[in-house]
C-alpha cells in the first residue's frame, strides 16, 4: 500500500508526494490565519478555541467509531480514540462521553413512516445545565437543529425542569428528497420537508424507551453519595485531629471535646427517625422493605442486594402526576365535594385563563365556575390529592397557564397542570408514615412509570449496593 503527502501553503497547493506514514491519515495544521489578521484579531482565548477544536473532533469521531481519532494541539495530546472492533459506537460513545453515561442511559431505536432513529439518551437524573453534551447526526452530519433540539424538549418534558438538559447521542436516517441540507454555509442547520413526522419520530421513541426504563435511576446519585460520604469522614478526622491539638495546648493535661453533646435522658425531645421490624419477604422486591423513616422525609429500605434512601415527597409526587394523567385523556378522576364552596379571588387575567380550561379541570375532579371577573367559585377538588390549600392551588394552576398560554401544545399544558396539581397532593416532608404507608409507597413507585425521578427531574432514591457500603467501611 502507498502513501502520500499534499501540503497546501496558504491556499496553493504542492507537489503530490510520497510518504513514510504506514497506516490512516494524519492532518497537521499550522499558521491557520498568518495572512488573515482579521480572522486572527477575532478568535477568541486559547481556552476557547482549544475547546471547540475537541468538540468538533469529538462529534466527528463519534459518527466515525470504525476509524481510531488522536488529537494534538500545541504538541499536547487531547483526544486518544481507539477502535473497539467488538462494540463500535457502543465503545466509542463511552470513549468521548465517559463510562457514566453508557451506565445511566437507554439504547433507542425506531422509525417512522420514511425516517430511522438510533442512539442513547441519557436518564432523566442524568442531565446538564446545557445543551453541550447533545451529540445529533442526520445522515451522518453534525448538527446544531431547532426542531431536534425542541422534540428533545418535548420528550423530557415529564422528567427535566427548564433550565436542565438531557445528554443524548442522536442518529437520524432519512431519505435526501426529504431533507434541504443547504440552509447554512457550513451545513450544521437542516430542514426537514416533514417536520412533523420527525418532531413524532423523536418524542414518541423517547418517551416510550424513558416509560420501559421504569424504575431506573441514575447510579451517578449513589456515587455522588459515596464521594459525600468519604469526604465527611475524611473531614470529621481532621476536626477531631485540631479538636485534639487545640485542647492539647491550652492545657498540659488533655481537656474535655468543647463540642460535648448534652444528652437529655429524660427522652423529652422529639426523635429525627423511627425504626421498624423488617417485613419479612418484602425484600425481594425492587425497592425493597421499609425498615425506617428518618428526619420526617426519607425512607430507608433494605433489599437483598443493598440498601435504598427514598424522598418519600419526591416519590409520592411522581405517583399521584400519572394518576392525574391518566386522568386526562382516560375516564376522569373521582372528585370530593366541599364542604363549603369557596370563593378564590384572584386577578382577572388569572381567572379567564382558569375558566378557559374548566372542562379539563373536571376530568381531573376539579369543578370550578365563575363568580365575577375576579373570582371564581371551588365546589370539588380531586379526592387523589386529599385535603389541599384550594387558594394556593388555584394560583399555581392560573401561574402555569399564563406563563406558558403561549409557547406549548394543549396537551403538554395539560401535563403542566397535573404537574402543578400533584405537588400539592403528594405526601409532604416532615410527615410521619407508618410501616405499611411506607411499604405501600414503594409497591406503588414499582408499577408507577417514570418512577425514578420526580416531575422536576429529582431523583426519588438512591441506591447504594452492598459492596459499595463495604468499601465505604474499608470491608473491601
Amino acid at each position: 500500500t502507498s502513501s502520500w503527502e499534499l501540503k497546501s501553503l496558504f491556499g496553493r497547493k504542492k507537489k503530490l508526494k510520497p510518504s513514510s506514514i504506514t497506516l490512516g491519515t494524519s492532518i497537521i495544521v499550522k499558521d491557520l490565519f498568518a495572512k488573515i489578521p482579521a480572522r486572527l484579531k477575532f478568535l477568541k482565548t486559547d481556552k476557547t478555541e482549544t475547546a471547540l477544536i475537541v468538540d468538533a473532533v469529538k462529534k466527528l469521531s463519534i459518527v466515525n467509531p470504525k476509524i481510531s481519532f488522536e488529537l494534538y494541539i500545541d504538541e499536547v495530546q487531547h483526544l486518544s480514540y481507539i477502535v473497539d472492533k467488538r462494540e463500535l459506537l457502543y465503545h466509542r460513545v463511552s470513549q468521548v462521553l465517559g463510562k457514566e453515561f453508557i451506565e445511566n442511559s437507554i439504547k433507542i431505536e425506531g422509525s417512522r413512516n420514511n425516517a430511522i432513529i438510533y442512539g442513547y439518551v441519557g436518564l432523566p437524573t442524568f442531565s446538564k445545565g446545557s445543551g453541550r453534551w447533545q451529540y445529533i447526526y442526520v445522515n451522518g452530519r453534525p448538527v446544531s437543529d431547532r426542531l431536534i433540539s425542541g422534540a428533545l424538549r418535548g420528550a423530557y418534558s415529564d422528567y427535566l425542569p427548564k433550565n436542565r438538559f438531557p445528554v443524548v447521542v442522536l442518529f437520524i436516517e432519512i431519505n435526501t428528497e426529504s431533507l434541504d441540507v443547504n440552509v447554512h454555509p457550513n451545513k450544521s442547520e437542516v430542514r426537514f420537508k416533514d417536520e412533523q413526522n420527525i418532531r413524532a419520530l423523536i418524542v414518541g421513541n423517547i418517551k416510550r424507551s424513558l416509560v420501559s426504563s421504569g424504575l431506573q435511576s441514575s447510579n451517578f446519585n449513589s456515587s455522588r453519595v459515596i464521594s459525600l460520604m468519604e469526604r465527611s469522614r475524611d473531614i470529621e478526622k481532621v476536626q477531631k485531629i485540631n479538636m485534639f491539638r487545640n485542647n492539647f495546648l491550652e492545657d498540659s493535661s488533655i481537656a474535655k471535646p468543647k463540642n460535648e453533646i448534652n444528652i437529655d435522658r429524660k427522652g423529652n425531645s422529639e426523635p429525627y427517625s423511627k425504626v421498624y421490624k423488617e417485613e419479612e419477604g418484602l425484600d425481594d422486591y425492587p425497592l425493597g422493605s421499609a425498615v425506617a423513616q428518618i428526619h420526617k422525609n426519607y425512607i430507608v429500605a433494605q433489599a437483598v442486594d443493598g440498601l435504598i434512601l427514598i424522598d418519600q415527597h419526591a416519590a409520592h409526587e411522581r405517583i399521584v402526576y400519572e394518576e392525574l394523567k391518566k386522568g386526562i385523556f382516560g375516564a376522569g378522576l373521582k372528585s370530593q365535594v366541599l364542604l363549603i364552596q369557596e370563593i378564590i379571588e384572584l386577578d382577572e387575567l388569572s381567572v379567564s385563563t382558569l375558566i378557559e380550561h374548566t372542562e379539563d379541570f373536571k376530568k381531573l375532579g376539579l369543578i370550578i365556575e365563575p363568580n365575577d371577573s375576579k373570582s371564581v367559585i371551588v365546589s370539588e377538588t380531586p379526592a387523589l390529592l386529599g385535603e389541599v390549600d384550594v387558594q394556593k392551588l388555584l394560583e399555581d394552576l392560573s401561574d402555569n397557564l399564563v406563563n406558558e398560554n403561549n409557547s406549548k401544545s394543549l396537551k403538554d399544558l395539560l401535563y403542566e397542570v397535573c404537574s402543578a396539581m400533584a405537588c400539592h397532593g403528594s405526601v409532604r416532608a416532615g410527615r410521619m408514615l407508618n410501616v405499611t404507608e411506607m411499604n405501600s409507597l414503594l409497591r406503588k413507585m414499582e408499577i408507577t412509570p417514570n418512577s425514578g425521578q420526580c416531575n422536576h427531574g429529582r431523583p426519588t432514591y438512591v441506591k447504594l449496593k452492598l459492596e459499595e457500603i463495604e468499601t465505604i467501611f474499608g470491608r473491601k
